[in-house]
């Protein structure tokens, strides 16, 4: 009985439906033994699927964030230099070309940084010679070309990784059917024991109904308004180490994270001053929060 019991708290507790420990099972349950092997088997893939998914999901996150952060450090050191060679040579068009690609680049999208990124490279390499006095040579811009490789290929490594994690969760689906239908062909086969063994039948019965764990609200709906006419701001970017949402049209965002515990955003949209914001999180409830952001 506490066997049974166990497996079929531990299927609920994994999948909400169909995960079972196959040690419980194994000694728990006798004399079925094709079932419990397939059971087994596809027990051992859905745990490994899971925590390859989980794990590819933090990776991608992690590594663009820290890839990306190098990057536009470079590149708004880079443009600082160029403003100054266009200050100096009074070319208002230039100046102007510099503000609107090298502004705001943390709240924009990661296509749209690399892009604004390769602009301000190409403008040094066609003004090396202006720059050179500033700082800015060639030997100078091999490191900010790699930045931009690097950042280049972890946009492609990210579109690979997800694509790893939807044949993932495609297999998962798959999996769990697996192993429901083998569950039922458990039941039918105990339910055979039922002349020679009714008391087993019984216990059985009492522990199969899958145990599902009570639902985990881990969230927060946060809303960013402008200051002082707290009109609803559309298109905000609000970025943690782990997570990255951005408000619909009515200026609010739902964040959604694993674990209770808390994390720091930073809120920006372009013509606003980026605002950083601690979220907590608590299980069962969802956080609401109102963020103001001061016009730049």
């Amino acid at each position: 009985m506490t066997d049974l019991q166990n497996a079929f708290k531990d299927m609920g507790s994994l999948t909400g439906g169909f995960m079972v420990s196959h040690s419980n099972l194994m000694d728990g349950i006798k004399g079925v033994e094709p079932t419990r092997t397939e059971i087994l088997n596809g027990i051992t893939e859905l745990e490994s699927l899971v925590l390859d998914q989980n794990s590819t999901t933090i990776g991608i996150t992690s590594e663009k964030n820290l890839v990306k952060s190098d990057l536009i450090d470079e590149a708004k050191a880079n443009a600082v230099v160029l403003m100054g060679m266009a200050t100096s040579d009074k070319n208002q068009v230039l100046l102007k070309e510099i503000g609107k690609y090298s502004s705001g680049l943390a709240s924009k999208s990661r296509p749209a940084i690399l892009k604004d990124c390769r602009w301000i490279y190409g403008t040094i390499q066609d003004n090396l010679t202006g720059l050179a006095g500033l700082g800015l040579d060639a030997a100078s811009q091999v490191v900010f070309k790699a930045k931009i490789d690097a950042f280049d290929a972890s946009l492609s490594a990210a579109q690979t990784r997800r694509n790893a994690v939807s044949k993932a969760t495609a297999r998962i689906k798959v999996v769990i059917k697996q192993l429901d239908a083998a569950l039922k062909t458990m039941d039918l086969l105990v339910g055979s024991l039922l002349k020679t063994n009714a008391a087993f039948v019984a216990d059985y019965m009492k522990v199969r109904e899958v145990i599902t764990p009570p639902s985990r609200k881990v969230a927060a709906i946060v809303t960013v308004m402008m200051e002082g006419t707290n009109e609803p701001l559309a298109n905000a970017l609000l970025e943690s180490s782990k997570v990255t949402v951005r408000t619909g049209k009515s200026g609010r965002a739902q964040i959604r994270i694993a674990n209770e515990g808390s994390d720091t955003f930073m809120v920006s949209r372009p013509g606003c001053e980026p605002k950083p914001v601690t979220v907590n999180f608590i299980n069962g409830e969802t956080t609401r929060l109102v963020i103001t952001l001061k016009a730049a």
